[in-house]
C-alpha cells in the first residue's frame, strides 16, 4: 500500500473521532469523522471514501471502512402499486 499524499503535518487531531485535514492545493480544511466514517469534502458523497479519510486511516488507524448503512436520503423507495391495477 502506498502512503497517502496528505502529509501528517496537514492533519490536526481534535479528539479520537474528529480530524481537520488541510487541502494540499489550498487553505481549505476538511472535517473527517471516524465514528461516522465521513468527510465533508466534495468527493465523499459520491464514493463514500476520500483521500482525507484514507490519510487518517493510514496515520492513526482510526476507522472501520466496512460498508455503512444507507441514510434515509440514500435509500431507494419501493414503487407503490395501486390496488385498482392489481387483478
Amino acid at each position: 500500500m502506498c502512503a497517502p499524499k496528505t502529509l501528517l503535518k496537514k492533519i490536526q487531531k481534535s479528539d479520537n473521532s474528529h480530524f481537520d485535514v488541510q487541502s494540499l492545493s489550498s487553505n481549505k480544511i476538511y472535517q473527517v469523522n471516524v465514528d461516522t466514517t465521513s468527510c465533508n469534502c466534495s468527493d465523499f458523497p459520491h464514493i463514500y471514501l476520500c483521500k482525507h479519510l484514507v490519510a487518517i486511516i493510514h496515520y492513526f488507524e482510526g476507522a472501520d471502512l466496512k460498508p455503512q448503512p444507507l441514510s434515509n436520503a440514500d435509500k431507494v423507495s419501493e414503487p407503490v402499486v395501486s390496488s385498482s391495477l392489481v387483478q
